[in-house]
């Protein structure tokens, strides 16, 4: 088996090559096609690697996120051969955002005490639904460890509000 991987960055001069002064993006998501499918997110970096790949064709697609233009072609097609190493599906995005965004994050945990405040030793808490109103409408669950992002929000008002998974109890404001 053989690997297909590369890299995110944000191509700051436009150009469609990542230079040193070029840093990577992570978080983006990866998307796997063809002879096997599979979706990874790249690392703070911006790599990110599909291994254990059997001689075939494949496609890598790079969504990308709000705010940004590509600067590469988003979709690579490759055909592997066995034990065949793809290093070089780069994708390089440019900023098209003129205002500043940001991002509200945080964490839903399993609040073993009940005294409303995470304590060392308790646990996340998968499958909360957030829910964002105001300058933004937005909806996510939380990961396995409990934690969700709204991200790329502009400047502005917002209100988040939880509602935990069937048979859990708030210990705190939703």
């Amino acid at each position: 088996p053989g690997p297909i991987g590369g890299v995110v960055f944000l191509d700051v001069n436009g150009d469609g090559v990542q230079d040193p002064e070029a840093p990577g993006v992570g978080g983006i998501r990866m998307d796997l096609g063809g002879d096997a499918t599979a979706t990874t997110v790249s690392d703070e970096s911006g790599l990110y690697i599909f291994g254990g790949l059997a001689a075939g064709d494949y496609v890598v697609e790079c969504a990308g996120t709000e705010g940004v233009e590509p600067t590469t072609p988003t979709r690579l097609e490759f055909s592997l051969g066995n034990g065949e190493v793809v290093d070089d599906a780069h994708f390089g995005w440019q900023l098209v955002a003129e205002e500043p965004t940001g991002i509200i994050k945080g964490k839903v945990w399993n609040d073993l005490n009940g005294d409303g405040m995470m304590n060392d030793g308790e646990p996340g808490l998968e499958g909360a639904v957030l829910t964002l109103a105001g300058d933004a409408d937005g909806t996510t669950t939380t990961s396995s460890d409990g934690s969700y992002a709204f991200t790329e929000l502009a400047a502005g008002t917002y209100e988040v509000t939880s509602t935990g998974p069937d048979g859990w109890v708030a210990t705190t404001a939703t």
